[in-house]
């Protein structure tokens, strides 16, 4: 149990890094979406 409490302590980084990883992630797929579309663009011209 006291394991349990020291998870529940480092909870709050957990979810810091978790929110830092679904941003990096959501960016990344923003910008291959931005590459894909302008690609799209120049490929139909």
């Amino acid at each position: 149990m006291s394991g349990q409490s020291a998870t529940w302590r480092r909870l709050p980084l957990i979810r810091r890094l978790l929110w830092f990883v679904l941003f990096y992630a959501l960016g990344l797929l923003a910008l291959g979406l931005v590459a894909w579309l302008i690609r799209t663009i120049i490929y139909l011209k």
